[in-house]
């Protein structure tokens, strides 16, 4: 992909869903890819597009984690990247974008439920494993991952 730009846009839910469903809901109705959080006043919508084609995607908005009372912590949800584009690194620049506008906001933690197969990927990105792995009906088995914004 040499000749080919990345360029980083904050985006609409509207356009993440499509994206989410290809990528984490295959299979089902594209209400599923559809999130509360997508109407929360703070959500943030990235977006990352190859030669002006959106190809992958991932939201932050402020939540606890659970057990957790750290009113500064953000969430991030629906992280996705078309399969032609996965290894390109355009998910550690969309995680980085947010990473990015989550210190922004004045957030100091920023939490999510990682799928297993991809522990390594946030763990390169700084996150670490809070918890035993658990299963989420429909996608299977997680963990719970934070890391701290400085």
């Amino acid at each position: 992909m040499p000749e080919s730009t990345i360029t980083l846009h904050q985006i609409t839910a509207a356009e993440a869903i499509p994206i989410r469903a290809e990528v984490l809901r295959s299979g089902l109705p594209l209400s599923a890819a559809s999130y509360i959080c997508d109407e929360h006043p703070a959500v943030y919508h990235a977006g990352a597009y190859v030669d002006g084609k959106l190809i992958g995607v991932a939201t932050v908005f402020p939540d606890l984690p659970p057990k957790s009372e750290n009113e500064l912590a953000w969430r991030l949800r629906g992280m996705a990247v078309c399969d032609n584009f996965r290894g390109l690194g355009i998910g550690r620049l969309l995680l980085g974008n947010c990473i990015e506008h989550v210190g922004e906001m004045g957030g100091n933690l920023l939490w999510c439920n990682a799928r297993t197969p991809v522990l390594e990927f946030y763990s390169v990105m700084g996150f670490h494993p809070v918890g035993d792995e658990f299963m989420i009906p429909v996608s299977g088995p997680h963990y719970l991952m934070s890391r701290k914004i400085s």
